[in-house]
């Protein structure tokens, strides 16, 4: 049975759209794996967003691995309903580098938790509902998919591989160009340093001048002090507002014209570095958000980037090499299987015998032209080889199908390995 007869068998559309459900395992398994190597957990080899870029990459592998399988049991539509279950699961390498973008270097608010809490709460949920929405659309969905719509999502496919590439390429530069966020934050010049308060009951406010701004700290025995900023030109409203509870120690100011902040380091009790928006004399979580002008984005969402793209590289080829091979039955002759093994050709050339078992069902079939040509004049049999099921319009049918799935697949795990990289570059 071809695949275009096959469209609406129950067996077909049945493996069809157990894709997809197998595809949410290997996401999920990913993101889980990635929980376990060390560089992502320590950051310390790939720095900065490397259980991102390691969840990412592993995720895109194991969905990959299903490929084979996908074809055995949906043909050419094995790639499609592969890129569809990576696809459907977009939503997690866009909100793992979301948070990962908002976890503060520098945070100066007490913080409940963070961000990966909610992502590993949520995510299973999340999981599971674009799965079901991924098997529907395989079940519904890719049975019904032709040539015309193939050739459309085909040139949709490349304007997203070029849009990948694209991003790659602004992504290599900016981290060429520019520092990453923890060393432009340590590169920081230093404006002067506050001295040491010595702290006495019911004492009053401590003024100092550092650079252009006025600190303001006010001490008390039992609470330590409570630290303010305010720019000289600003109402003095502004003083009484926010402000970071730190030590009566020396405190140094480092303090950044493009960035707009000004970082006191010594006795805080958030992590040894407080930090203000000197404008506003309010303090504020410095994140890789603050600093997206001027820091380069993380090293590992470029390194899972090009492992994404060549991947899709891979795929991309693999699936040529496919197309290709349906591609050399264009010139075969139709012809009409029976019921007793012989092909009919019609009124121009004799019935033959197939020689050897066809895996071809009885009915339409194409007969390679040199089978028909030679074997059938010489001795008027063909090589059950030389048969394929279906007619010349099926075989147009899924070459488009196999021609545009991979496509397809090739541009869903470049996006998919891009996206990461591509919230920070395209903002």
């Amino acid at each position: 049975m071809t695949h275009a007869a096959a469209t609406f068998d129950a067996r077909y559309v049945n493996r069809l759209t157990l894709v997809p459900v197998l595809g949410v395992g290997a996401v999920l398994g990913g993101f889980g794996l990635a929980l376990f190597a060390p560089s992502a957990a320590s950051g310390s080899r790939l720095g900065d967003g490397s259980f991102v870029a390691i969840a990412t990459a592993l995720s895109c592998a194991l969905t990959l691995s299903l490929l084979p399988m996908a074809r055995r049991a949906a043909g050419v539509r094995g790639a499609w309903a592969v890129a569809l279950s990576l696809g459907a699961q977009g939503l997690f390498p866009v909100f793992s580098a979301a948070v990962k973008l908002g976890d503060p270097y520098i945070a100066s608010h007490w913080r409940c938790g963070t961000g990966d809490v909610a992502f590993v709460l949520v995510a299973p949920m999340v999981a599971a509902a674009m799965g079901v929405i991924a098997l529907l659309t395989a079940r519904f969905g890719l049975p019904r998919v032709g040539a015309g719509a193939a050739r459309a999502v085909r040139a949709l496919a490349m304007a997203v591989l070029a849009g990948s590439l694209a991003v790659a390429g602004l992504g290599a530069a900016r981290v060429a160009q520019r520092p990453a966020a923890r060393d432009y934050l340590a590169q920081i010049p230093l404006a002067g340093t506050v001295p040491a308060v010595t702290v006495r009951p019911a004492m009053a406010p401590r003024i100092d001048v550092v650079g252009r701004a006025l600190v303001w700290r006010q001490c008390d025995v039992e609470n330590g002090c409570e630290l303010r900023l305010r720019a000289p030109d600003l109402s003095r409203e502004s003083i009484d507002g926010r402000m970071v509870r730190v030590g009566a120690g020396a405190l140094r100011v480092r303090s950044d014209e493009r960035t707009d902040l000004v970082l006191f380091e010594g006795e805080v009790a958030l992590g040894g570095t407080v930090a203000f928006r000197k404008s506003a004399a309010s303090p504020v979580d410095v994140s890789w958000r603050t600093l997206a002008d001027v820091a380069a984005p993380p090293t590992a969402w470029l390194a899972s980037a090009l492992a994404g793209l060549a991947m899709a590289l891979l795929v991309w080829a693999r699936g040529g090499a496919s197309a290709r091979a349906l591609s050399r039955w264009r010139n075969a002759r139709e012809a009409t299987l029976t019921e007793h093994g012989a092909v009919t050709f019609g009124e121009d050339l004799p019935a033959a015998k197939v020689q050897g078992e066809a895996k071809a069902p009885v009915g339409p079939v194409l007969v390679l032209d040199d089978a028909s040509a030679t074997h059938l004049r010489a001795m008027a049999t063909v090589p059950a080889a030389s048969l394929r099921a279906g007619t010349q319009r099926d075989l147009a049918e899924e070459i488009a199908l196999a021609d545009g799935g991979r496509y397809v697949l090739a541009a869903t795990v470049a996006a998919w390995s891009v996206a990461p990289l591509a919230l920070t570059v395209l903002r």
